[in-house]
């Protein structure tokens, strides 16, 4: 992982624990200006990076957690575009859960046509978030984004599908038990408990980042987040209509 975004992670740690630029540069011999410097900088080298986690008492792979993420922020015309067309932002939602594979989304979308796909992807590329080479799609934004408050005002997710899944298990209609999310899944039952357990081993690793950033981080730089997992039988295509 790139310095860039390591940096941010260790001046969290510093201004946590209430260590000044000043308090780095007299046990490293430096200047304070050099510390800072040095901190702020898109690259470091390894004796130094070493010298200072030694000096927090810290690991590489402490660090590595609180590191920001490389996320692009959508711009506002993309944004604009979006919140006008929410059925092209799903579109690209489902692009993306089946890889950049428009064959796979359209087989997942039966009632799609050749020509609705067409045009969804000659949208999205005008606004700059794919690029067609060679017959194949590539996402400029694979490495995930981020989008505005106003965004996240206005743009809803279909959650009334999830409330329908949920009064079909109060009413006792749901019949399955296997764990589908946005995907779907044929597994035997030693594979569901198996998936199960990975994704209780997934909770239980957030868990220990959650104590584990507590200590790193502000109270107002963190973020209260509850989760619940809930088995039902769920499709992306469900959540995030095209059609």
């Amino acid at each position: 992982m790139k310095y860039e975004y390591l940096s941010h992670g260790l001046r969290n740690v510093l201004k946590t624990r209430n260590i000044t630029y000043k308090d780095i540069a007299l046990k490293m011999e430096m200047s304070e200006s050099g510390v800072k410097k040095m901190l702020t900088a898109n690259d470091i080298s390894y004796n130094k990076l070493t010298s200072i986690l030694d000096l927090l008492e810290l690991k590489l792979e402490d660090l590595t957690p609180l590191a920001i993420k490389p996320y692009k922020k959508l711009s506002e015309e993309q944004e604009r575009f979006f919140i006008k067309n929410p059925k092209h932002f799903n579109f690209f939602i489902q692009l993306h859960h089946y890889k950049m594979k428009s064959e796979n989304l359209m087989k997942a979308n039966s009632k799609l046509s050749k020509a609705k796909m067409s045009k969804f992807l000659d949208d999205l590329e005008k606004i700059k978030i794919i690029r067609q080479l060679d017959g194949k799609m590539h996402s400029l934004l694979e490495d995930g984004f981020i989008t505005s408050e106003y965004f996240n005002t206005r743009y809803r997710t279909n959650y009334g599908v999830v409330i329908e899944k949920l009064n079909d298990i109060e009413s006792g209609q749901w019949k399955s038990w296997m764990f589908e999310g946005f995907g779907t899944f044929s597994l035997s039952h030693n594979s569901a408990l198996e998936l199960r357990n990975q994704l209780q081993s997934l909770f239980d690793e957030f868990s220990n980042r959650s104590e584990r950033e507590k200590k790193f981080y502000e109270s107002k730089d963190l973020v209260d987040i509850g989760t619940l997992l809930l088995n039902i039988p769920m499709k992306i295509q469900d959540v995030f209509p095209i059609i």
